[in-house]
């Protein structure tokens, strides 16, 4: 649905939603009520806070660019524990749709190990939060990169210079190939 901003959703049952919805089609707009069992929102490139409520949700947004800040720890998290967000709408996550549905995988195996379908933690699961943390995370220094030019190009993990800046110059080895291209 384009053109359309969530005013308020209310649980009615475990999987069952009212959700109240703002159309707008050109200078009008109109008030809907929908019943749903599911909550799925594409917000696409440009975010748009005010679709999704960020400022009510107490949800923490860079000032120029309006993306969702994330934890230095966990990215996907906002600073409202119970809130996530996965994909272009996070500041500093590369604009890739591959990488978008990485994330939202490993945020949902990270979710399902810390709690039980009760909201208990798992008793069978003797998973600590660090471990989880190493083993269900995106991380984004190694997402291959590429420029397409007439000269192509592209990179896995740190630049030279910020690995030099992170491990000093003398404990990094850098290596270069090139290849034909098809």
């Amino acid at each position: 649905m384009t053109n359309t901003i969530i005013k308020s959703v209310n649980k009615l049952d475990e999987r069952d939603f009212e959700v109240e919805l703002e159309v707008k089609n050109g200078k009008t707009s109109k008030i809907e009520k929908v019943r749903v069992n599911t909550i799925l929102m594409a917000i696409g490139r440009d975010p748009n806070p005010s679709s999704y409520a960020a400022e009510k949700a107490g949800i923490e947004l860079d000032s120029v660019s309006l993306k969702i800040m994330g934890r230095s720890g966990e990215r996907e998290r906002t600073n409202v524990d119970h809130i996530y967000a996965v994909g272009d709408v996070v500041l500093g996550v590369p604009e890739l749709m591959p990488v978008a549905q990485k994330s939202g995988k490993l945020l949902a195996h990270r979710l399902s190990l810390r709690l039980s379908k009760s909201g208990e933690p798992q008793a069978s699961t003797k998973i600590d939060e660090k471990t989880i943390l190493a083993h269900y995370s995106t991380d984004y220094n190694l997402i291959p990169t590429t420029v397409f030019s007439p000269t192509e190009y592209s990179f896995v993990g740190l630049s030279e210079e910020e690995a030099e800046r992170k491990y000093g110059k003398d404990d990094i080895e850098v290596y270069h190939r090139e290849t034909t291209p098809l």
